[in-house]
Order: C-alpha cells, then sequence, then structure tokens
C-alpha cells in the first residue's frame, strides 16, 4: 500500500516504527497506529542524567494533516512511560512530531500555518481542515508572536529609537475594558499595549 510505503519512510529517521493503518468502514478516516522502538539504553533521566527502566506504555491520539481529499487522519502514537533508576522520578517519552502542547501533528501545523499565512479566515481554515477553531487560533497566535519576535530582534539589531510616538485608546468587551496602544508614527510598529487607561512610565 502506497501509504504504508510513505509513512514507513517518514519514520524511518524517527524512534518509532509504523504498525498498520485503520481504515474506518465507511472510508471517510484513517489512524495510522506508530509504536516506539527506542530502547532504554538511549534514554536518560532528565533530572539527573540516571539511567531508566520502563515503568508502562501510553498512547496518544494526534490529528494529522490527510493523505486523500475527505479523509481524515489521525496518527495513533504509542510511547513509553520512564522511571529513573536513581532518583525515581518518572517522566514521558517526548514525541518529535507532535506540535509543542497540542493533539496534532508538525505536519497539520504546518499545513494550516501555510493558510493563516495568507490571510485566510479562521473560519475558512477551520472548515478546510476540520480542526477546532481554538486550535488554529493558538496556532495563529504563535506566528503572530514569531513575526514579533522576528520584527524585534532586526530593530534592535539596526539600533532602532522611535522619533515619534502616537497614543491611542481602545474598547474591549463590547466597551466594558479598554486598552492603550502606543505607536510609532512613522514606522507603524507597534511598541506597548496594556490594559486601562491609566499612565504608563
Amino acid at each position: 500500500m502506497l501509504l504504508e510505503q510513505i509513512i514507513a519512510n517518514n519514520q524511518s529517521l524517527q524512534p518509532y516504527e509504523y504498525v498498520n493503518t485503520e481504515i474506518a468502514e465507511d472510508g471517510q478516516r484513517l489512524v495510522l497506529h506508530l509504536a516506539s522502538r527506542k530502547d532504554t539504553a538511549e534514554e536518560r533521566c532528565p533530572y539527573c542524567k540516571g539511567h531508566v527502566h520502563i515503568l508502562g506504555s501510553l498512547s496518544m491520539r494526534l490529528r494529522d494533516m490527510p493523505v486523500y481529499t475527505g479523509t481524515r487522519q489521525d496518527l495513533e502514537i504509542s510511547y513509553h512511560r520512564y522511571r529513573c533508576q536513581s532518583c525515581a522520578r518518572t517522566f514521558c517519552e517526548e514525541i518529535p512530531f507532535r506540535h509543542p502542547e497540542t493533539r496534532i501533528s508538525e505536519r497539520a501545523a504546518s499545513w494550516i500555518s501555510s493558510f493563516l499565512r495568507f490571510n485566510i479566515p479562521i473560519s475558512t481554515v477551520q472548515k478546510i481542515t476540520g480542526v477546532h477553531w481554538d486550535m488554529i487560533k493558538r496556532i495563529q497566535k504563535q506566528i503572530m508572536d514569531e513575526a514579533i519576535a522576528d520584527r524585534r530582534r532586526k530593530l534592535l539589531g539596526e539600533g532602532y529609537k522611535p522619533k515619534r510616538l502616537a497614543v491611542d485608546e481602545f474598547a474591549i468587551h463590547k466597551g466594558r475594558r479598554y486598552a492603550t496602544c502606543v505607536m510609532d508614527l512613522d514606522t507603524g510598529d507597534v511598541i506597548w499595549v496594556g490594559k486601562g487607561r491609566t499612565k504608563c512610565s
């Protein structure tokens, strides 16, 4: 099966191996099962760097980018939980292709990001991908945070010093609460944003 070959090749450099593919009766969902093949000798305690042993196995399902149009695709990951032989602390094996603090794969996150970077509305991205609105919103925030950080580093590297400032306030939560914004009039960069109307130093 072509799909199995693709997954096996993609995971060949990862500490996980392809197990099988589960296909729903209606053909609308694929679940790719992957299992950790990491040896305990390769793992060290993140707290004391001691040797560990496998305490048990866990599983996690991640939403993935579909290979076939109109067919939802998930990854069912079996991974290890370890206990340190020195400090007795427990921890779980990392899943390298999981997007941080989410239940989607890095590939799915990149897929969603590609839509958002072209300014496609979240509602449209949700209809295309089937991923929950909150998850798409979180990825959008990550894109914005990265862009702001890159802009800040560039300005600092150029010795940026604003010459003319503009201060404005705007309503949030239907006018019941307010926030204040400070901008550079020449470049349009937002320098500071804070809740309330109070004077800032």
